[in-house]
């Protein structure tokens, strides 16, 4: 006469018997007016879900802001924000979000910015950005546009002294883009590739100017039409800060012609570095009167020669800065060649050619004939010993600054570095070793958004200076810190406005964002 509750647990098909089948699990008893009453449980279950909530707050949505609101700060005080608004009055907040996205993640996968958007507090806000955006974005940045930028930065960000010019290679592989073609490939690679020049400048160390050159196109050649848009640019009277990659009779003339200053290394093929040098020697440049200490503490000697730039119809005065190296480093750097020679050797024997010493293999190797008619490379003896002569340790740069001391011009020279940890950015931090798109129009968008992006990371490392652990404080170890950063936005019922609620903030992020912010530690929490 009792009656017992069951639950359904289960239904499945029985294909045998062509029928469903239900599985039961006894629940409990039913009264005489029709209540359940469940079994007495010896154990009861942990809870593990939550009904409708009771309170009167609720959780609108969290996001990280450590870093991207650092550089939302850096780009308004340096100016970039503006001068991205007047040139992309209806992107540039796009831009400038793709940008802090090269920055914060090392990655430059369009695809992944979606997912981290929404984890994340950038200028875009809420709106939406897919991958097939952010492709027609990149198309349609039309160039009068970037040129537009870059002259208004150029104005904003130039310290008017000296600035550095080099040239990296990045690999593509792309069919469509004319620009793409195979040359000295600076990382080894066996892919077609860009170029890609960067003008830094020397007093605050921030990206200035960059251009796209052919991929097969060499330093010496790539310069010319550099002088020529930078003319236009009002880059004249500028003082171009160059290695020996650069060095021409040509281009020193263009730079005399075009009006700008400039401090470039010299080759030895140059007849007016050899008699720059003999100079030197007759007047017996290794002597303690011609000591110099540069800013790093090595101790040089030097001495300036003056001269006249003949070429190509002009009569203008110049000065020849030669440093002679101590006799210990002048042992080193002809043992460390002699290492390199034996590795040639092998790698042409071998017919593993490396593009990176193809230069070394023309000038001290010859391809010799054996008897039975196999080639071979042998050393080429006369310019293995040819090295070791009255040069060898002698190092030359040319300029038109006649009033700077043999000290200046090699403090200024050495410290070129800035436009080459540019490049490590882009290539290593931002990932950008290999372009992905493959037309001309994608490929202009997508280095216009890495060159934002190499300005704001040249400006955290400059503020991280200040850091009392600037040691210690690689790019990406700040990013891991500040990224733990978040804010949670909360509101109550009945309530128009929402609450902020910020995760406390440690020691480290505190220091980071003082240097980064650029305000007291005690005023960090109340500035972020």
């Amino acid at each position: 006469g009792r009656k017992y509750a069951y639950r359904a647990v289960e239904h499945r098909w029985n294909p045998e018997k062509k029928s469903c089948e239900t599985r039961l699990e006894y629940y409990g008893t039913v009264d005489d007016e029709g209540n359940v009453i469940p079994k007495k449980m010896k154990l009861v279950k942990a809870a593990v879900t939550e009904g409708e909530c009771g309170a009167d707050l609720h959780l609108i949505s969290a996001s990280r802001i450590g870093l991207t609101r650092a550089m939302w700060r850096i780009s308004s005080e340096i100016g970039l924000s503006g001068c991205l608004k007047d040139a992309f009055p209806q992107t540039w907040k796009t831009i400038l979000s793709l940008a802090m996205y090269h920055a914060s993640t090392g990655s430059n996968a369009a695809y992944l910015f979606p997912e981290w958007h929404g984890s994340h507090e950038l200028p875009i806000h809420d709106d939406d950005l897919s991958s097939q955006d952010i492709s027609r974005l990149y198309s349609g940045m039309d160039e009068a546009r970037r040129k537009e930028f870059l002259l208004a930065w150029r104005r904003k960000a130039s310290t008017g002294g000296a600035c550095f010019h080099d040239i990296t290679s990045i690999s593509s592989y792309s069919k469509d883009n004319e620009l793409v073609e195979y040359g000295y490939n600076r990382d080894g690679e066996d892919l077609p590739q860009v170029n890609l020049g960067m003008i830094v400048d020397s007093g605050n160390r921030l990206p200035i100017y960059y251009r796209v050159h052919d991929g097969a196109i060499p330093d010496v050649s790539a310069l010319q039409s550099v002088l020529r848009e930078g003319y236009s640019f009002n880059y004249s009277r500028l003082t171009f800060v160059m290695d020996k990659g650069f060095f021409s009779s040509s281009n020193v003339s263009a730079m005399y012609g075009h009006g700008y200053h400039f401090i470039l290394a010299m080759t030895l093929a140059s007849s007016k570095t050899r008699d720059a040098m003999d100079e030197a020697l007759r007047s017996q440049i290794r002597h303690p009167r011609n000591i110099i200490r540069t800013d790093s503490g090595q101790l040089l000697y030097a001495m300036g020669v003056k001269s006249h730039w003949d070429a190509e119809g002009l009569h203008r005065e110049c000065m020849i800065h030669v440093y002679a190296q101590s006799v210990a480093d002048i042992s080193l750097r002809t043992s460390s060649l002699d290492i390199r020679l034996a590795e040639c050797y092998e790698e042409l024997n071998a017919g593993k050619f490396l593009n990176s010493h193809a230069a070394l293999y023309a000038r001290y190797f010859t391809e010799v004939e054996q008897p039975d008619g196999s080639r071979r490379y042998e050393y080429n003896d006369e310019h293995i010993a040819g090295r070791e002569t009255k040069y060898a340790g002698l190092f030359a740069i040319v300029t038109d600054r006649m009033e700077l001391s043999g000290t200046d011009v090699m403090n200024i020279y050495r410290d070129k570095d800035g436009v080459e940890k540019i490049f490590n950015d882009i290539k290593n931090v931002q990932d950008c070793r290999r372009l992905s798109v493959h037309t001309r129009q994608a490929m202009d968008g997508r280095v216009f958004v890495v060159f934002i992006a190499s300005i704001l990371m040249a400006e955290i490392r400059q503020r991280l200076r200040d850091c009392k652990d600037r040691d210690e404080m690689t790019m990406d170890l700040v990013r891991k810190t500040l990224d733990k950063i978040s804010v949670s936005y909360v509101k109550r019922d009945g309530k128009r406005k929402h609450v902020q609620l910020y995760s406390s903030l440690t020691g480290k992020q505190t220091l980071l964002l003082s240097s980064l912010l650029k305000v007291r530690p005690s005023e960090v929490e109340k500035t972020l």
